[in-house]
């Protein structure tokens, strides 16, 4: 009962999030491509072109200081190395942007856990401190705990507001 929701229900609900915050994304790299290809006749992929948007996309959803970081990082860590001037500037900006999206991400991820678990852990002191006062002890407190979780949950619409800010977050 610990794992509610189950994880197949979080995956497929973040799967179908993902697809709906990044298909303008992939609307506006498929219509690049197409765009290039009316005008280049060959048809290999320009990667750079189509790739234009997801990093605009990556750039414009990262932390300052994610990318502050990711900065400082790669120039320690070129500064021992021998580049021959190899690099493109596609190389340089993914190489950055992706890894600081993704600790944005998960910052972002531990920040939402904190925001659901503290009213969650507020429940159980207070039921806990009831149950201890009413002098039930033999009453378990997840067995009034959960069902009050759950109704908070429902009165406040908790699957709306959760979706509903994580949608706007990437607007």
């Amino acid at each position: 009962m610990e794992a509610t929701p189950s994880t197949a229900a979080v995956t497929a609900l973040s799967a179908v999030l993902s697809l709906l915050i990044m298909a303008p994304v992939a609307e506006e790299m498929a219509s690049l491509e197409e765009q290039r290809q009316e005008i280049d006749s060959s048809e290999s992929p320009h990667w750079s072109t189509a790739l234009e948007p997801l990093q605009r996309f990556m750039v414009r959803n990262t932390h300052t200081t994610e990318a502050a970081l990711l900065e400082r990082l790669s120039a320690s860590r070129s500064a021992g190395a021998d580049h021959h001037g190899t690099a493109t500037r596609w190389d340089i900006g993914f190489s950055r942007v992706i890894p600081a999206f993704m600790l944005t991400e998960l910052s972002e991820a531990f920040q939402i856990a904190l925001l659901l678990l503290l009213p969650f852990v507020v429940i159980d002191i207070v039921v806990a401190s009831m149950i201890t006062s009413l002098g039930l002890q033999a009453l378990r407190p997840n067995s009034v705990g959960v069902p009050m979780k759950l109704l908070l949950f429902i009165v406040v619409d908790g699957w709306a507001l959760l979706t509903e800010s994580l949608v706007l977050g990437y607007v």
